[in-house]
């Protein structure tokens, strides 16, 4: 069974991220704690409808506001909630080898339009190697709902069987395998390596 489409998930793959950094920098641009801030964005669900793209940056901006009570701009809120995210070099070098050889790859990541419009601004390798990039706000969906990956899927016209897939959360790769993905949970840059080699994908590592 040949791979002919590589998808790597975003946070946690190939960039490190902590939503408790996006709590503290909403706390200090409102005033607010990084407690309150978590309850306002987690603990009432905002961030998930956020996240499936059942609203938008701005309506997301309105929600928080009036229930929090905070006077924060939209683009104050934006950069504060989307700047938790650091590079993590030895995938993206492994993500470039692959691209340089000849492979496909793409993005297949829960995430919001925050999240996403700041590091693709900031992290130029996410522009230049990866295509398509399926993001759950834009999709309406999460993994490991079976809909997405049926989007992705769609999105590159290959058969389950013909795409790898790596993530680091066991739900989200159990999804992927129950429709006949090839998907293992990632732990590291090498073991990704190591995982890509078992699965017949040769590339200059």
């Amino acid at each position: 069974m040949a791979i002919k489409f590589i998808y790597f998930d975003l946070g946690n793959v190939l960039l490190d991220f902590t939503h408790e950094r996006g709590f503290a920098q909403i706390a200090a641009a409102t005033g607010l704690t990084s407690e309150d801030v978590r309850t306002a964005m987690v603990d009432s669900g905002l961030s998930g409808r956020y996240e499936t793209g059942q609203l938008s940056t701005g309506e997301f901006h309105r929600v928080f506001c009036k229930a929090t009570g905070a006077t924060v701009t939209v683009s104050e809120l934006a950069i504060a909630w989307g700047d938790i995210f650091e590079i993590k070099p030895q995938t993206v070098a492994v993500a470039a080898n692959l691209f340089s050889t000849g492979h496909h790859i793409g993005i297949l990541s829960n995430t919001c339009a925050a999240h996403w419009e700041y590091v693709v601004s900031r992290f130029r390798p996410l522009s230049l190697f990866f295509n398509p990039v399926i993001t759950s706000y834009q999709a309406k969906v999460m993994k490991p709902d079976s809909e997405i990956y049926q989007i992705a899927a769609d999105a590159v016209g290959l058969a389950p069987h013909e795409i790898f897939f790596a993530d680091d959360c066991e739900d989200n790769v159990e999804g992927a395998l129950k429709l006949g993905w090839q998907a293992v949970q990632f732990t590291s840059a090498l073991q990704l390596a190591n995982d890509l080699e078992s699965h017949g994908v040769r590339y200059n590592r």
